[in-house]
């Protein structure tokens, strides 16, 4: 079950029908992206340290806020990725 208060962080989702478990890599990047202090810690008290880098690495770096990515990448070791889109003559 998601807490009402991280709401705001989830604003495009209906937190009613978020699973853990199946939307992990979503909740973890918005918390991580948009969250506050509170919606971090209750985020690394739903996920261990390892889940949470590894969602969180799978995440396109130009989908990130650019602060957010600096403190994460030093936080959880994370290195995103650029996305990179397939080439079409």
């Amino acid at each position: 079950m998601i807490p009402d208060f991280l709401r705001p962080y989830l604003w495009s989702y209906d937190i009613k029908t978020l699973d853990l478990h199946k939307h992990k890599r979503t909740i973890i990047f918005q918390i991580l992206n948009f969250g506050s202090k509170r919606a971090t810690d209750w985020l690394f008290s739903a996920y261990s340290k390892e889940e949470i880098a590894e969602g969180a690495n799978s995440i396109p770096q130009t989908q990130w806020n650019k602060k957010s990515l600096g403190l994460w990448s030093v936080v959880l070791g994370i290195n995103p990725r650029e996305q990179r889109l397939p080439f079409y003559p």
